[in-house]
């Protein structure tokens, strides 16, 4: 499967440059970055990810990437993809694991978890779902629904980001996507 950008037109996305950090795609043609994690079990409340002070140095910086959850199967075969918009990353999100052992390679470094079960359903866009594609048309619509919400606080003119909301947020969007999923259904 060829990765495509959610986010516009473009039937491709670019491997990143080798170290650069929480990045693994980008689109050439919007800039929107992507991180990659990819595991063979799946769990729905949690996935691990990379260092916990720096995910939520990205996060006060509204520098997150979206991100991509794919699961596969014991024969390498792609079972779910899941995008997860960038908007949905807030610090309530973020779970705080234990410092490494003394016994580990890098003693007492601290990595965090991305809690997917506080992330509302209408963040979680499905890209492959029980090994079938879901047409980039849906995807993309999908996204660009979602993606509005970022600009919700600045149209509001308050001047509040969406990591100085109460519960960083997610509570805030949490309400948004409901009403934004009950208003489509009328």
């Amino acid at each position: 499967m060829k990765l495509y950008c959610p986010a516009c037109d473009s039937d491709q996305l670019s491997q990143s440059k080798p170290n650069s950090q929480a990045v693994d795609f980008m689109c050439a043609k919007c800039q929107q970055l992507f991180q990659l994690k990819s595991l063979r079990s799946w769990n729905p409340r949690k996935i691990v990810d990379a260092g916990y002070e720096a995910m939520l140095r990205a996060i006060r910086a509204d520098r997150t990437p979206n991100l991509l959850v794919l699961q596969y199967s014991s024969t390498w075969l792609i079972q779910n993809l899941l995008l997860i918009p960038r908007v949905f990353f807030s610090e309530s999100v973020i779970e705080k694991r234990n410092p490494l052992s003394s016994q580990a390679r890098r003693v007492g470094w601290v990595g965090c978890n991305i809690l997917l079960s506080q992330i509302p359903d209408d963040g979680k866009i499905a890209v492959v779902s029980a090994g079938v594609p879901v047409l980039k048309r849906v995807v993309r619509e999908e996204f660009s629904r979602v993606k509005r919400l970022a600009e919700i606080p600045r149209r509001l003119g308050d001047g509040l980001s969406m990591s100085s909301m109460p519960s960083g947020g997610s509570g805030n969007l949490d309400f948004l996507c409901k009403n934004s999923t009950n208003q489509r259904k009328t």
